[in-house]
């Protein structure tokens, strides 16, 4: 499988979960491609692909709380106008479960590439506080991936 990893982070931490996906795909003979959102060029980018996995912290941005990353708010502006129709897609969420909107980044996105006719191949995963709780969240990345790929 031809696997798409679109992430982007503030402090590492999504860029430490992506590097453990990016090795299990490719531990079970997947081809994967690692791109910041930021340096897609085009909403277009993430076709072509057998599956796409975008990862992302919630934060605050736009003055409102558990938004994705700035750059995906952006990819989401560029793609107003895109169809993603048949895209096979999923998301990983970073996030702390003591805010209000836990993860509801990976919902956002979500929303976004299904309305755009995205196809959901997995619920996303949401992990707390991965950073503080490695040995809780890394088990269930895991998992996740192991059901995934």
């Amino acid at each position: 499988m031809n696997i798409l990893i679109a992430y982007d982070t503030y402090s590492s931490t999504t860029a430490t979960v992506v590097d453990i996906v990016d090795q299990k795909a490719q531990e079970k003979g997947h081809t994967t491609k690692v791109l910041l959102v930021r340096d897609i060029q085009s909403p277009e980018d993430v076709k072509g692909y057998d599956l796409v996995i975008f990862a992302t912290p919630s934060w605050m941005e736009r003055g409102q709380e558990g938004q994705p990353h700035t750059s995906f708010l952006d990819f989401i502006d560029k793609a107003k106008g895109a169809s993603y129709e048949g895209l096979k897609y999923t998301v990983i969420g970073l996030g702390n479960s003591t805010y209000a909107h836990f993860c509801q980044a990976a919902d956002i996105l979500e929303g976004f590439i299904k309305d755009k006719g995205g196809v959901s191949v997995q619920e996303a995963l949401k992990l707390d506080a991965y950073y503080e709780n490695t040995n809780r969240e890394k088990p269930r990345l895991l998992s996740w991936l192991d059901s995934l790929l």
